[in-house]
């Protein structure tokens, strides 16, 4: 199978290339041809986003599957105003981008398969309601998480609009040891530093990098169209805190109170740390699909093995 992936220096699509290189032929995309050329040896074939701009219908047309991944990582630095640009931008026009060139195919386009998040749903503090992909979404978002990635999946309506088949992935924080949220929680819990945040009640939804992995490749041999919660299991903060820390073999005793973390992170903390949602992956596993890594000790034992 011929496979775009855009986005394939993240931790995601690190992992995919890894995955489907041994048995698909890949064209990857990225914004810094010499960064791709560094990390995967000019063993596929590679393209920038400016030769999607101008190419893109043509590019697209020779391929089966489009794997959009791109994005600049939500958690990466505090949220000011300049770093709000970034994530919208990063998100948004790239979808933007494919999504025309998209509908410029038609039906004929290949199967689209672009990624999303959870923080859709919106916040909550507590394990109060649950969500799946048939709940409805809000109609004036109010955190800009969800703003954000309302935004996101609403640059997808053009493709959609020329029946374009596409999958939408709503991701869950993404344990592992290689980057993202996990590797920044690793050398406080390595110094017995780990804390509970605020209360700690916060639901903390949750899935496996092999397991994201599994189901993406899943849904390119599936028909399930539509977005789809990529969600192992979900856990109050402080749960998390203390299976990680007794993963690790190391205490978990302090407490930060909600007015420090806000402090120190400000609006990111509000609603990425100090809130969460409790997210079922309904559709994934009506269509068969089994999470491998479904219990967050078994899952943070496979992403922390060689963490340190």
């Amino acid at each position: 199978m011929k496979i775009i992936i855009l986005g394939a220096t993240g931790l995601i699509g690190k992992a995919l290339v890894a995955s489907l290189s041994k048995q698909h032929q890949l064209t990857l995309i990225g914004r810094d041809l010499n960064k791709l050329k560094k990390l995967f040896n000019n063993d596929f074939t590679l393209y920038t986003w400016d030769d999607i701009k101008q190419n893109g219908v043509k590019i697209f047309s020779a391929n089966q599957v489009i794997i959009n991944l791109a994005g600049e990582n939500i958690g990466e630095r505090r949220w000011r105003k300049k770093q709000k640009l970034i994530l919208i931008k990063s998100r948004v026009e790239t979808t933007e981008l494919i999504a025309k060139h998209c509908a410029a195919l038609g039906q004929s386009a290949p199967h689209f398969i672009n990624a999303s998040a959870v923080g859709i749903y919106g916040l909550s503090p507590s394990f109060e309601i649950t969500y799946d992909e048939k709940t409805p979404l809000p109609t004036q978002p109010k955190d800009f998480a969800s703003q954000l990635v309302n935004q996101w999946e609403q640059a997808l309506r053009p493709a959609l609009e020329q029946k374009v088949k596409i999958t939408t992935l709503r991701l869950a924080v993404v344990l592992s040891g290689q980057g993202g949220a996990l590797t920044k929680m690793l050398p406080a819990f390595k110094w017995h530093l780990g804390a509970i945040l605020g209360k700690g009640e916060q639901p903390l939804p949750w899935v496996a990098l092999p397991d994201v992995i599994e189901a993406i490749c899943f849904l390119m041999h599936t028909p399930v169209t539509g977005p789809v919660n990529i969600v192992a299991g979900y856990t109050a903060q402080k749960l998390f805190a203390k299976t990680l820390a007794r993963t690790l073999n190391r205490a978990c005793f302090l407490k930060m109170p909600a007015w420090v973390v806000k402090l120190i992170w400000g609006q990111m903390a509000t609603e990425l740390l100090l809130n969460g949602q409790c997210v079922k992956s309904k559709r994934l596993t009506e269509a068969g699909f089994q999470f491998k890594y479904n219990e967050l000790e078994k899952a943070l034992l496979a992403a922390t093995r060689k963490a340190f």
